[in-house]
């Protein structure tokens, strides 16, 4: 009986390998000697400025006359807090890896933004919003940012969220 046990664990190990191995196969990997060894690659490519979350992907053309009086960004929190006095512009740069849009709650209309606004700015590599502080009180902006993908690539489901509140002082 104990030489049947033993003949039936070694059969059912045998048959766990084979099919572990045949899992691991069809997953492009082998354990088996002689087998097609896969490796990995891994490049150093620079970022493509041509694909960026930027709604807009050219600054217009008097940004660089008027340069903005408060700038916050790329955010080193989730949750920024900024204070901007009235008549100020405050601008806010989020990183281009990330498709970019805004909601925004601002009861007091303390901000107007500018037009157009979420620029792409290539010398500092970063999507630019822009607004003006026109009256006092408290606006909440937040950014969803979802995957930036080239057309037919896998894509990636996710969001961020980058919030500021901005107080009009």
């Amino acid at each position: 009986m104990r030489a049947f046990s033993l003949i039936g664990r070694v059969a059912a190990s045998a048959c766990l390998l084979v099919i572990l191995e045949s899992l691991l196969a069809a997953c492009g990997m082998s354990a088996g000697p002689g087998a097609p060894q896969k490796t990995a690659s891994v490049t150093n490519t620079t970022p493509n400025t041509s694909i960026n979350g930027c709604p807009i992907k050219q600054p217009p053309s008097n940004t660089a006359a008027h340069p903005a009086d408060v700038v916050v960004g790329p955010p080193s929190s989730m949750h920024e807090q900024v204070t901007v006095q009235q008549g100020r512009t405050l601008e806010i740069r989020l990183r281009p890896q990330f498709r970019w849009s805004l909601s925004t709650q601002d009861r007091a209309h303390s901000l107007t933004s500018a037009q157009p606004n979420g620029w792409y700015d290539a010398s500092l590599q970063v999507c630019v919003w822009r607004f003006t502080a026109v009256a006092s009180g408290i606006a909440d902006l937040t950014y969803t940012g979802t995957a930036v993908c080239q057309g037919g690539a896998p894509c990636p489901q996710f969001a961020i969220n980058e919030d500021f509140t901005v107080t009009v002082a």
